[in-house]
């Protein structure tokens, strides 16, 4: 009866924690969680770079790292109520970037919006200004973001930038790189853009429509989803275009699901040693750190009355997220008590951002993104090794209905033990068939193989093909001569590819990778997966908006590759991107 008893309260407890709203708790005060991860975030940096003050750190790690991502910390700082640093080194550092002509029009166009930041010149930022719309959506938002703050550039005015800007809406209320279908982060990227234009009644409606489709895309834990995987950065865009808005992301109703806001959709990045994570158990991450960052500038800035984060001026006001005393005058023994931003203290080795391998400014050599066999993987299927490579696990069943009854052995012995010993709790015998029934259920959802094995080629499962889609897999974005990429660009050529009933994006890249011996790193769960790595070139390797991309028939999708359906004669291209897309043909 004892026993019977503690399974049904185990039973009923499981279905009430499935059953309540993720966030059923009240949330917690958003200044407070602002303040929070503003100080931690910088703490880490500190620690990272050495420094024992933030002055220090932004006078050497910062200013060496303007131009490799660090930029945006620049930008962040200036834009922080209460700042009163000095940003001069890191200024003088960004006025050397910009002099380079190598630079793409997307980078020089971000570089000129951090130097108004930093307090520069606008002239110096003009001729950025005036490259809005040569190379797309992206270089039409940053060129829009310049002409708000005063820039000049030649006949582009900020009425014609917003009004060329209005024209890519989509039909379904939002913006993309390319394709019909929006994208969360470029929508909400336009949103900024747009923000100090909401008086002009064609914006308003282009706002109102745009702000429909985030709230629709908005997942149950208060997060979205971009590039087909939920992630901290995608809410971090939207949670700074509505703070340029005047919208409360914590009040309004179209921005809370089930309890939960944006800000509360940053917990499952959180690291337990500190930093952020791209994907919910992944490994540290410095384009999250640094995105999270300057969506609390954003939404400090907004509970105090401020402009939007891309409406630049330098503000003496000190607040929840000041940060006045950015000469570090704190001693290490602050950093276990309540601070505040402006008592700012370096944090210990393994502090918020990680600082031994996490948020770096830079992450064209973050090891954590570059080196697969050093990242912790995210929640997964597996990473999938070349010829040589790693065993291969994968999801399967087979021979394991021996290994099945040796567990359900085992805990059956087990349990005769316990009668021998006399053991008579309850407790006692529910653990050793816990203990089993956890271990059989990873045996089924795993299975172990050698790489020759894997890559064996064998039949379609099950099923009649219904016809064939096209595959190809390229890379040439990115130079000759890079490691892991062949001199054509081409890591699978255009390839005839059959397909099932049901078959998708993904399903049809899994098998050709096998086919081919191409390398997989596929991430996330089911509905969720993304590809980090094809052929060891992983997301953000090469750049904070590089990655892998997927179209079907020319377009790009928001949902995950294991979610779209084929159909016979469809066409499939992975790309990988250094610029979000906007480097693709």
């Amino acid at each position: 009866m004892k026993t019977r008893t503690i399974a049904l309260l185990v039973a009923l407890l499981l279905w009430l924690t499935c059953a309540l709203p993720a966030c059923a708790a009240p949330a917690a005060d958003p200044a407070a969680q602002v303040e929070a991860h503003i100080s931690a975030i910088l703490r880490g940096q500190m620690a990272r770079g050495g420094a024992d003050s933030l002055q220090a750190w932004i006078d050497t790690a910062l200013t060496d790292s303007v131009g490799l991502g660090g930029e945006w910390y620049v930008l962040g700082l200036g834009q922080l109520p209460g700042f009163e640093g000095d940003l001069s080194t890191p200024l003088a550092a960004l006025e050397a970037a910009l002099a380079q002509s190598s630079l793409s029009l997307t980078t020089r166009q971000k570089l000129a919006l951090c130097l108004l930041a930093a307090g520069g010149d606008a002239a110096l930022a003009a001729p950025a200004a005036e490259a809005a719309g040569q190379q797309g959506i992206m270089t039409r938002i940053f060129g829009l973001h310049l002409l708000n703050n005063g820039c000049t550039a030649g006949a582009q005015t900020r009425e014609s930038a917003v009004g060329q800007l209005l024209s890519m809406q989509l039909e379904d209320g939002g913006w993309a790189l390319m394709g019909k279908n929006a994208d969360v982060d470029v929508t909400a990227m336009a949103l900024q853009a747009l923000a100090p234009h909401t008086g002009d009644p064609a914006v308003q409606e282009a706002v109102q429509r745009a702000l429909m489709l985030l709230s629709a895309r908005q997942q149950p834990d208060g997060g979205f989803i971009g590039m087909g995987v939920a992630n901290p950065e995608s809410a971090a865009q939207v949670l700074t275009a509505l703070c340029g808005l005047g919208i409360d992301p914590a009040q309004d109703e179209r921005f809370v699901k089930n309890g939960c806001t944006i800000m509360d959709s940053f917990a499952p990045y959180a690291l337990p040693e500190g930093g952020w994570s791209h994907t919910a158990g992944g490994g540290p991450n410095a384009t999250a750190a640094v995105q999270i960052f300057l969506a609390c500038t954003a939404y400090s800035r907004f509970l105090q009355g401020l402009p939007g984060l891309y409406l630049i001026e330098r503000t003496g006001a000190a607040g929840a997220a000041g940060v006045p005393g950015a000469a570090g005058d704190s001693t290490a023994d602050a950093a276990d008590a309540p601070v505040s931003v402006g008592d700012i203290v370096p944090a210990a080795a393994d502090g918020n951002g990680d600082p031994a391998a996490t948020d770096t400014p830079t992450t064209a050599t973050d090891d954590d993104m570059g080196d697969p066999a050093a990242s912790p993987a995210a929640p997964s299927l597996g990473i999938i090794g070349g010829a040589d490579g790693p065993t291969v696990i994968l999801v399967s069943g087979g021979w394991k209905l021996w290994a099945t009854a040796g567990i359900a052995g085992a805990a059956l012995l087990w349990c005769i033990g316990l009668l021998i010993r006399r053991k008579r709790s309850p407790s006692s015998y529910l653990a050793a068939l816990l203990v089993a029934a956890a271990a059989i259920l990873l045996l089924w959802v795993t299975d172990v193989q050698s790489p020759e094995s894997y890559y064996r080629r064998q039949e379609l499962p099950g099923g009649e093909p219904i016809g064939t889609v096209t595959l190809e897999i390229r890379c040439d974005t990115l130079p000759a001569g890079t490691e892991n990429v062949p001199a054509d660009g081409q890591l699978l050529p255009p390839t005839r590819c059959p397909i099932l009933a049901g078959d998708t994006v993904y399903d049809v890249l899994i098998r050709a990778a096998r086919e081919h011996h191409i390398q997989l790193d596929a991430r996330g769960g089911p509905g969720m997966m993304y590809l980090a790595g094809i052929q060891y070139l992983y997301e953000q390797a090469h750049g904070e908006l590089s990655g892998w991309m997927y179209f079907v028939n020319g377009a790009s999708a928001s949902q995950s590759c294991d979610c779209l359906p084929l159909a016979d004669g469809d066409s499939i291209l992975w790309a990988y991107t250094c610029e979000m897309g906007a480097d693709l043909n």
